[in-house]
C-alpha cells in the first residue's frame, strides 16, 4: 500500500484545481444548440409546437410527407382528440391510442396496445411499457391508408373495451 501524506480535502482540492467543473450552457447557447438540433431533423421551430398543425408544418422533406399521410389515415379513422403531448402527436380515446414521432432518421408511428395489433400489422415492434409496440418507418417507407385506419379502430376498441392503457401502470 502506498503512503500518502495528502489528506482527502487536499486531494480533493488538487483535484479539482486540475479538473474543474465545466460551465454550463449559457440560455442563449442552449438555445442555439437547440436550434442545431431541430435543422437536423428537417424541422424550422427549435421548440415545442403550440398545436398538432404547428408540429406538422415544422417538419420538412420526407418527414413531413409521411406525417400528413399517418395523421389524415388516423383522424379518417375515428373519433380522436389529437394534442401534442411529450414533443409529438399523440392521440387519444379513453387514455391514449397512438402516437406519431418524427425523429432525425425516420418516423415513429406506435400504438398503447399494439401488441394485440400485430397481425394487422406484423412490423409492429414491442417496446417500453404497456403494451406498446411502434413501427419505425424510414425515408421511402409508407403504410397502406386502410391499415393505418384498422389499427387506429381497433385500438380505439382495445381502450373502450379495457380502459385506459396508462391506468395499469398507477
Amino acid at each position: 500500500m502506498l503512503k500518502n501524506d495528502l489528506g482527502l480535502s487536499e486531494i480533493q482540492s488538487q483535484t479539482l484545481t486540475k479538473h474543474p467543473h465545466p460551465r454550463p450552457f449559457s440560455p442563449r447557447r442552449r438555445e442555439q444548440r437547440r436550434g442545431e438540433f431541430c435543422e437536423d431533423l428537417g424541422m424550422k421551430k427549435s421548440t415545442a409546437a403550440a398545436n398538432p398543425d404547428a408540429y406538422v408544418a415544422a417538419l420538412g422533406g420526407w418527414r413531413r410527407e409521411l406525417v400528413e399521410q399517418l395523421r389524415s389515415g388516423v383522424l379518417a379513422a375515428g373519433k380522436l382528440e389529437e394534442v401534442v403531448k411529450w414533443r409529438h402527436l399523440v392521440y387519444l380515446s379513453n387514455g391514449p391510442v397512438l402516437l406519431i414521432r418524427a425523429e432525425e432518421a425516420r418516423v415513429l408511428f406506435g400504438f398503447w396496445r399494439g401488441q394485440r395489433l400485430r397481425e394487422i400489422e406484423p412490423r409492429l415492434e414491442a417496446r417500453g411499457k404497456y403494451e406498446m409496440a411502434t413501427l419505425g418507418l424510414r425515408e421511402g417507407m409508407g403504410i397502406e391508408e386502410k391499415i393505418v385506419r384498422r389499427l387506429v379502430k381497433e385500438g380505439v376498441a382495445l381502450n373502450k373495451k379495457l380502459g385506459d392503457p396508462t391506468d395499469a401502470a398507477k
